[in-house]
């Protein structure tokens, strides 16, 4: 079973573009035949009030010309607040300043210590066989083992010389 007529279907029975598939449920659906007709209704009265106004005479198209023109006149010119014109020049000159000197502070070269201290850095960090965040804890156990390694060599000493 087919549903109700889109909206495009529906345009083309008001457009007069008929189709046997559409002509056959528009003969069998009540609702699909009310939309239809409420749609003609709608686009008639839309027509005819359009005509009507256009078949107005020529007094009461003279009489809008002047009530247009009074409110022209009447209505003082107001220029566009300043505020709004200034304020999108003045963000655009802030972007074009803040990229400017972004890009146009020189860089400071480095000096021949400053390449050999990074250097040295870069060459110690590759040689550690710990993570640079864990040297820390790894000194604290190198010192810990130097430390015990001395107290079994004092203790060492200490029995040879009982024996």
């Amino acid at each position: 079973m087919r549903g109700h007529l889109t909206d495009a279907e529906i345009t083309e029975v008001l457009n007069g573009e008929l189709r046997g598939e559409t002509l056959a449920h528009l003969a069998d659906c009540p609702i699909c035949r009310a939309e239809r007709d409420r749609l003609r209704a709608t686009l008639t009265g839309l027509a005819e009030g359009a005509f009507e106004q256009s078949e107005r005479e020529e007094h009461s198209w003279e009489r809008q010309r002047r009530q247009i023109a009074d409110r022209l006149i009447s209505r003082p010119f107001r220029s566009p607040s300043w505020c709004w014109v200034w304020a999108p020049a003045a963000v655009g000159l802030a972007v074009v300043a803040l990229v400017w000197f972004r890009w146009e502070t020189p860089q400071q070269p480095l000096g021949p210590d400053a390449n050999h201290a990074i250097l040295t850095a870069v060459e110690r960090s590759l040689q550690a066989n710990v993570p640079a965040a864990l040297q820390p804890v790894a000194l604290l156990a190198s010192e810990i083992e130097r430390g015990e390694a001395e107290t079994g060599r004092e203790a060492g000493t200490s029995r040879g010389d009982q024996l």
